[in-house]
C-alpha cells in the first residue's frame, strides 16, 4: 500500500519478524496448518514472495526495547529505538 499511495515504482519491499515460528509458517509452502495461521500464511502467499521475509533478533529488534519495561527518560537515550538496527 505505501508503494501504491508514495507512487514508488521500483521500491525493495522487505519484512521481518522477531518470530522464528512465524519465518518457518511463512516459508514452507508444503505443510497444512490449521485455519488460523493457514489462512494467514495464504494470504501472506498471496500478497508477497517468502523471500522477503527475514529474521531480526531481539537485540536487533526497536520493538523490543519499549516492551521490556524501560521508563520514559531511559527509552529515550535509547539509540536503538530512535535510529534502528544498523541493517536497516
Amino acid at each position: 500500500m505505501l508503494s501504491r499511495e508514495l507512487s514508488y515504482k521500483d521500491a525493495v519491499e522487505v519484512f521481518y519478524t522477531d518470530s522464528s515460528v512465524v519465518l518457518s509458517y511463512i516459508h514452507n509452502e508444503a505443510k497444512r496448518f490449521y485455519n488460523y495461521v493457514g489462512n494467514r500464511v495464504h494470504h501472506i502467499h498471496d500478497s508477497l514472495k517468502p523471500q522477503q521475509w527475514h529474521y531480526v533478533a531481539s537485540i536487533d529488534n526497536p520493538a523490543d526495547v519499549a516492551s521490556r519495561g524501560r521508563t520514559a527518560k531511559r527509552l529515550s537515550e535509547h539509540e536503538l529505538w530512535f535510529k534502528g538496527p544498523n541493517f536497516l
